[in-house]
């Protein structure tokens, strides 16, 4: 079992949270930090005070950013996965992610980011490519 953490730019990370309650009615354990107008130092405080209130000695953290290389990627790396053990940081967030990481919370973190690593391959379609030739029939 691991917690999750979502960090991204905007209100994007309480949002995600938000609408991951209306698909599993379930957000204990999953917390959000997004990066405001406020600047980078009140954020990284924001992390900082978010992962003392998330991360527990001897449980895995899951941590979700929206941009690799970004703002919520690097204060992550630097605040987070740099001074804590067992924490793992994926960028590129996007719903059907945050559903599936909190609902694969009771599988290990090294089999979750497999799964999700190949789920997010396929995320991404056209309408198109969306059917099949076996609707048709």
């Amino acid at each position: 079992m691991y917690n999750l953490m979502i960090v991204t730019h905007g209100p994007l990370a309480s949002a995600l949270k938000e609408t991951l309650k209306m698909f599993t009615g379930d957000v204990e354990d999953v917390y959000a930090v997004g990066l405001t107008e406020s600047g980078v130092e009140e954020f990284k405080e924001k992390v900082s005070k978010a992962v003392e209130d998330c991360y527990e000695e001897g449980k895995e953290l899951l941590v979700l950013v929206d941009l690799f290389g970004g703002t919520p990627f690097n204060i992550s790396m630097l605040e987070i996965k740099s001074k804590y053990k067992n924490v793992e940081i994926i960028a590129g967030v996007n719903l059907p992610l945050v559903i599936e990481a909190s609902l694969s919370r009771s599988s290990t973190l090294s089999e979750t980011i497999e799964s999700l690593k190949e789920s997010a391959k396929g995320a991404v379609m056209s309408p198109e490519k969306a059917t099949s030739s076996e609707d048709d029939e």
